[in-house]
């Protein structure tokens, strides 16, 4: 009955994070968020020392860069300058993907199309 009908509506529901690799989605999906390193620098004396941190996925596109190496923002420019990527997706003629590039994060919002869908940039410019 209806049940069955939401169960096969949910188990076909995958997560989408934007401006993430479809590798890195399903890495999320499948462990309920990510682990990465955190740096911390204090004392002024410009030493980081890392630790590790457990993202939940609703912390994944936050608009606050946790992880040292900026994965936690795929989406988003809060991790440009620290290593933050944003991957632009594209298809070949037969629809499969993920063929793409990944471009810095500084260029998420800005204004300008980077990415051939303009998936880049706020739904309103694209």
């Amino acid at each position: 009955g209806a049940s069955v009908h939401v169960a096969a509506q949910a188990a076909a529901t995958q997560l989408r994070l934007r401006g993430a690799h479809p590798a890195f989605e399903a890495m999320v999906e499948r462990n309920g968020g990510h682990v990465c390193e955190r740096a911390t620098y204090g004392g002024g004396s410009g030493d980081a020392a890392t630790t590790r941190v457990s993202l939940l996925t609703s912390q994944i596109n936050d608009g606050e860069c946790e992880c040292a190496d900026g994965a936690d923002e795929p989406g988003t420019a809060a991790c440009a300058g620290r290593g933050g990527r944003f991957w632009c997706s594209s298809k070949d003629s037969s629809g499969a993907s993920p063929k793409g590039k990944f471009i810095d994060a500084s260029f998420v919002d800005d204004g300008i199309c980077d990415c051939c869908d303009g998936a880049d940039e706020p739904s309103a410019l694209a």
